[in-house]
């Protein structure tokens, strides 16, 4: 051998040492923005390629070495993906058990998919804490350390087809990275290659939950949710064909509420029942406190033919304002006014020779007065039976289940304890009873759960709502954990209590987030890995100390039942989590430690969808009594208890149910119910109208004659005229008092005689405006015209006058005459004979 040829062998030796000593050699992969990534092979040992084979996947044989996913130069791509993680079996993975995970690719680029591989990844991040887990969810990339645990290549996908396929994650790697922990939430990254595994178009994030051993004290966790109604405007008003159908979508067999009962039946879940669920309940008249003055608006009236759930349009500003057709849920019991008369031919009212009495042209006739109609709905009212459907629904099952009471209407405490603490349509709504424990067969929690949405628990707020809940009485008040005072760092429980001792029940708002998205086929998957994640980052908190949580839905919650009971099936899995019921909790609420609520709200991490904004601002809440005052008016004018009772329940009840939390995000919805009332008043309000005229009037004092025309198919009662002289006028003519009530038959017209004065010659115009009992205005202000001539400035000039002529005619006739000869008498009278 000769010098160089050893030469050659040493270099060689030493080039090779380290793959052949088991010395690990740094891979550099390049990842655009985030510069090379060193990342080390699975196999450090010499017995490397064995090592490999133990953690391949069942795809086509290719070595699974711990390298990081690529990322391709920027180019342009013809092909762009999206994939989800659809399904993950189990969802908890036992030590010795592999996982399976479904994964939906969609070609949403315009080039067929042809080469496509879908990988599995474990980044080497450790998931310490709830933040972590959040983090992860959130993130773009890769750490720097990251395991391919599984790659399968995809079919062939043409632009918008969809695929499945499925990847299976062994055991050992998930053991490996958990790293012998007794439980541990493991971030999982699936990507879509193309090009070789060269170029990255697209990627999720999910988690594998993975529990080796039971070293911890489980978390008891509870859940509640609400059932109540939609925000649809048609829901409310009298009986129509337009209700009908919203009280099918909203409870009948195909609904949101009947899919949500179903989804959790057999399911540990607490029920917050609105009772507004099973039907419009009767009205209650409004409290007394009402004001009595109906405010002067002079927006425009809606316009005609504007549906109830239409969001353009104007809001009808006073009842005065001109007829229109109504929404959906108009009146359906009173017919529309007819077209209104034309005024009469000017009259002439209190002649000289008979004054005091007054005579006018005669009125056009009358319409025949017709029968008032009943409810005229295609095949009737619906409601009353798809109500008793659902509660029939509900009754079979509420015995396994908790029940809590939410009143009528689920009034928004948020809003209406922000804006009037003290406003009585709350109190009004919060001292409805309701026997919902007789209705449904089954215990329901004594006293109120109070639910605000979104608004802290502060000591004044806690003062107010024992308050507004005096009658009724405030057993707990459900929050939100990040509202309440953290215990050194970590989450708090969710059975709490105040310095004044109101339980409080706080709901983990992470979890509720991740709760109300599993109801959903194509999220159920994700929310219910997130759930798992997030849990298990709760109890690595303190994992030694059992802790009760409280999870809660939103008030829309959508649920199929399919997705939801899959989800509690992952939560019967996990052993950590220990399903119990909502009392248990608030049994620990209330033997809990009082603690001292803050002053002020907290920083909070509430789910979006919870705290949207409400609509219920101050100006509206002080038009709601206002609006009702109206409705109050209306109602009594109208004679007939069948009209009178459905337009004052409909209506009354609409408002009021303005007041609710369902309208959070719905402002349009919210406007629209509205101006549905404000326009059913305004129909039969302008149904009601003073016919204009023009009338002589020629005397000192008399009675002129105005006429008042019903337009509507049912008879009013209490219909007050009053009349008044605007202005300077108001100095030639005054109105000696104002006219009875008067009592119109349906589509007639009645006739006042009111006594005025003259006292000065002109043009004087006299404004009539009609009004209810109560002071709501009715149709629009009209005008009678009176040419007035007291006789007290004129009458004795032409007498006078008319004297001097016949005098003046008596001397011209005596002068023109002359003096006459004297008659001739004869001298003597010739005697007559025989007897006289």
């Amino acid at each position: 051998m000769t010098r160089a040829t050893a030469r050659l062998l040493l270099v060689a030796a030493i080039l090779l040492l380290p793959a052949t000593v088991g010395v690990p050699a740094a891979v550099h992969v390049p990842l655009t923005g985030h510069g090379p990534l060193v990342a080390w092979p699975a196999a450090i040992t010499t017995r490397a390629p064995a090592r490999t084979a133990a953690i391949t996947t069942r795809a086509p044989a290719r070595t699974a070495a711990l390298t990081a996913p690529t990322r391709a130069p920027a180019r342009t791509a013809d092909v762009t993906a999206r994939l989800t993680v659809s399904s993950v079996q189990p969802a908890v993975a036992p030590a010795g058990t592999p996982v399976r995970i479904g994964v939906t690719v969609v070609n949403t680029g315009d080039q067929p998919l042809a080469d496509g591989q879908v990988v599995a990844v474990l980044d080497g991040r450790r998931l310490a804490s709830r933040a972590d887990v959040a983090g992860w969810a959130a993130a773009r990339e890769l750490s720097g350390v990251a395991t391919e645990v599984a790659r399968v290549p995809t079919p062939r996908l043409d632009p918008g087809q969809a695929g499945l396929v499925r990847l299976t994650v062994p055991s050992a790697s998930l053991r490996s990275a958990a790293a012998s922990a007794p439980f541990a939430a493991l971030p999982l990254a699936v990507e879509l290659r193309s090009g070789g595994g060269a170029v990255r178009l697209a990627q999720a994030h999910s988690f594998l939950a993975y529990s080796r051993v039971k070293e911890y004290q489980p978390l008891s966790i509870a859940f509640a949710v609400p059932l109540t109604l939609d925000p649809a405007p048609a829901l409310f008003g009298p009986p129509s064909a337009a209700r009908n159908a919203a009280w099918t979508a909203a409870v009948g067999p195909a609904s949101r509420l009947q899919r949500l009962v179903e989804a959790t039946t057999g399911e540990p879940v607490t029920w917050a029942v609105d009772p507004a669920v099973l039907g419009p309940a009767p009205a209650a008249r409004f409290p007394a406190s009402t004001p009595t003055v109906t405010p002067t608006v002079t927006a425009a009236a809606t316009p005609t033919g504007t549906p109830a759930g239409t969001p353009t349009g104007t809001r009808p500003a006073s009842p005065a304002a001109s007829p229109a057709t109504t929404s959906p849920a108009s009146p359906a019991t009173i017919s529309p006014p007819a077209p209104g008369p034309t005024p009469s031919t000017p009259g002439t009212v209190g002649t000289p020779s008979s004054p005091g009495t007054a005579t006018s042209s005669p009125p056009a006739p009358a319409p025949t007065p017709s029968t008032p109609s009943t409810p005229s709905t295609p095949g009737g009212d619906e409601v009353p039976q798809l109500s008793a459907d659902l509660l029939e629904r509900l009754r079979a099952d509420a015995a396994r289940h908790t029940v809590w009471q939410l009143p009528y209407a689920d009034p928004d405490l948020t809003a209406l304890l922000a804006a009037a603490p003290g406003n009585p349509l709350l109190r009004d709504l919060l001292g409805r009873a309701t026997d919902l424990a007789g209705l449904l067969g089954a215990t329901v929690t004594g006293g109120a759960v109070a639910w605000p949405v979104g608004g802290p628990v502060t000591a004044a707020r806690e003062a107010t709502l024992r308050h507004v809940y005096t009658g009724s009485g405030l057993t707990a008040a459900v929050t939100w954990v990040s509202q309440l005072p953290s215990q050194s760092g970590f989450t708090g429980g969710a059975a709490r209590k105040t310095a004044d001792g109101l339980p409080l029940l706080a709901a983990d708002d992470a979890l509720s987030g991740q709760f109300a998205r599993a109801g959903t086929p194509a999220q159920v998957s994700a929310a219910t890995q997130r759930f798992l994640a997030d849990s298990l980052a709760l109890l690595a908190e303190r994992p030694g100390t059992p802790r009760p949580v409280l999870v809660t839905a939103p008030r829309s919650f959508a649920a199929e039942p399919a997705s939801l009971h899959a989800f509690f099936a992952a939560i019967r899995s996990a052993a950590w989590l220990r399903p119990v019921d909502t009392q248990q909790v608030l049994a620990q609420a209330v033997t809990a430690r009082p603690e001292r609520v803050p002053g002020t709200p907290v920083r909070t991490t509430i789910p979006a969808a919870t705290v949207r904004a409400s609509p219920l601002t101050p100006n509206r809440l002080g038009a709601i009594p206002r609006t009702l005052h109206q409705v109050e008016g209306i109602a009594d004018m109208l004679a007939q208890d069948g009209p009178r009772t459905a337009f004052r329940t409909g209506w009354t009840d609409a408002q009021q149910q303005l007041l609710s939390t369902r309208w959070r995000g719905q402002a349009t919805a919210f406007a629209a119910l509205d101006r549905a009332t404000q326009a059913a008043v305004a129909a039969l309000a302008g149904g009601i109208h003073v016919e204009p005229r023009t009338i002589n009037f020629f005397a000192d004092q008399g009675l002129i004659q105005i006429t008042v025309v019903n337009a509507l198919s049912v008879e009013v009662r209490d219909v007050q005229v009053h009349l008044t002289v605007p202005g300077a006028e108001a100095n030639r003519l005054r109105i000696e008092g104002q006219p009875a009530p008067l009592r119109i038959g349906a589509r007639s017209r009645a006739s006042v005689r009111q006594a005025v004065t003259a006292t000065a010659s002109g043009r004087v115009r006299i404004v009539a405006t009609l009004r209810t009992a109560n002071g709501t205005p009715l149709g629009a202000p009209a005008a009678v015209d009176l040419r007035v001539r007291p006789t007290a400035t004129w009458i004795f000039w032409v007498l006078g006058v008319g004297a001097g002529v016949v005098m003046v005619i008596g001397v011209v006739r005596s002068l023109r005459s002359g003096r006459r000869a004297p008659l001739p008498y004869p001298a003597t009278v010739p005697e007559q004979e025989g007897p006289p």
